[in-house]
């Protein structure tokens, strides 16, 4: 093989993927920094069409910190990019095309992660239509293969872990986990309890591939004997740790926002944070009304920072969501969540280029499908069921909101440490909720 030429994985999510354009829900040109390379400004303005050249010189701010970042466009007051029509498409790829967008414009949503000696494709759920995709499709974790030339894999802009950054226990641990989560013929909760307990356990023998090993067939056994499902069956469910951990975690989602004074019919969110307001408002009103009945509780908060809400009434509108709407449709899609685990094991590595252990991942994974789950509940009372249309809303613009968000596991993890469920037996009950 060419030394410049690499083996490609992808998955059918990412070889399918077709933008929606002026049809998407959400568009992905808003309150992001959009940097331009110095080779793609200076042809923009020297480009033949007016307009395009204006678009450079009045658009475009300078910035010099290197090649690859000579210049940004500058966002209007709304968060928007300034460069989108009144249909809201691009007019630099309607008049210039697709090549001389600048790089971020152009690999967006793709993204290419070194795994070893091979690069795997994948896309980010902050699009509507990728969520759409990687949630909906049965077949969207069917994987095909090819060799490419490493500069034209996403214009040669790579992440992930070369052969010689791989930690030799992830692919031995990744595939595991793949094997545990895709046996569809067991709850997913068993499955993601079943995985916890691999991952702690690995967490402690990262450096001795054999004790992983057997580890695997120790697991393995207890999972198909029936063990494993016995013992998640004895945890408790404790609906004020996951009051707890509800509250915090959506306290520090919001934290953050920015507000854009020119976008007055959103109240200052941009589109995205506005779709995922709409989205988190219908479980906290479900849990305003269910706790105002209680005025006496104790644990019923209402000020500017804390959830209004006590732990009973939290775990009433899960209990009342889950056996009305959610337990039924997601049986007859099984493949939902499941899709969403896959794609977490898959597109984040076990988040090793960031350091983290396998059951440090773990974690992370169970708050945001934790607390995914508890915004579907407020859907589904809200809205009286549960639709494609709110599962895509609700998926992707809180992937939006944590995808694309700079220290946001930190922040997660420090809210976590400081709320006093960074336990095991509160991450294992969560499953529970």
């Amino acid at each position: 093989m060419n030394t410049n030429e690499i083996s490609v994985l992808s998955p059918n999510y990412f070889d399918g993927f077709s933008c929606l354009g002026d049809e998407c829900p959400d568009h992905c040109c808003h309150s992001w920094t959009v940097s331009v390379d110095k080779s793609t400004y200076k042809k923009l303005n020297k480009h033949g069409d007016i307009e395009i050249k204006e678009i450079a010189n009045d658009q475009m701010k300078f910035k010099r910190k290197s090649e690859n970042h000579w210049a940004e466009i500058k966002m209007k007051d709304d968060g928007d990019c300034p460069v989108l029509d009144e249909k809201g498409l691009c007019k630099i790829q309607k008049k210039a095309g697709h090549n001389l967008l600048p790089k971020t414009c152009q690999i967006y949503p793709r993204t290419a992660n070194w795994f070893g000696d091979y690069v795997e494709m994948s896309l980010f759920l902050s699009c509507p239509k990728v969520t759409e995709d990687v949630l909906f499709d049965t077949d969207a974790f069917n994987f095909n293969s090819d060799i490419k030339a490493l500069d034209k894999i996403n214009l040669g802009d790579t992440g992930g872990l070369i052969e010689n950054e791989l930690p030799q226990w992830l692919p031995a641990v990744r595939d595991f986990a793949f094997a545990i989560v895709e046996d569809s013929d067991e709850d997913l909760n068993v499955r993601l309890f079943t995985l916890g307990m691999f991952l702690k356990q690995a967490s402690n023998n990262l450096q001795d591939l054999e004790a992983i090993e057997s580890l695997k067939q120790s697991v393995a056994s207890m999972y198909n004997s029936g063990e494993i499902k016995q013992m998640f069956s004895s945890l408790p469910n404790v609906a004020q740790l996951g009051f707890t951990v509800f509250s915090e975690q959506d306290k520090m989602l919001v934290k953050d926002t920015n507000f854009y004074g020119a976008r007055e019919n959103t109240g200052g969110l941009s589109n995205s944070s506005a779709r995922f307001e709409d989205c988190r408002e219908q479980f906290l009103q479900q849990l305003k009304s269910l706790s105002s009945e209680n005025q006496s509780s104790e644990q019923t908060k209402n000020n500017e920072k804390d959830v209004f809400g006590d732990d009973a009434s939290f775990a009433r509108i899960l209990a009342e969501a889950n056996d009305t709407y959610l337990s039924s449709f997601l049986k007859n899609n099984g493949h939902l969540l499941t899709n969403y685990v896959l794609y977490y094991l898959y597109h984040y590595q076990f988040l090793a280029g960031e350091n983290k252990s396998p059951y440090e991942f773990f974690k992370i994974m169970v708050v945001d499908l934790f607390m995914l789950k508890c915004y579907l509940s407020g859907i589904a009372l809200t809205q009286g069921g549960l639709s494609k249309e709110w599962i895509v809303q609700l998926f992707q613009s809180y992937a939006r909101r944590r995808q694309h968000n700079h220290g946001f596991v930190e922040r997660m993890e420090e809210t976590l440490e400081k709320s006093g469920t960074n336990s095991a037996g509160a991450i294992f009950g969560l499953l529970k909720l």
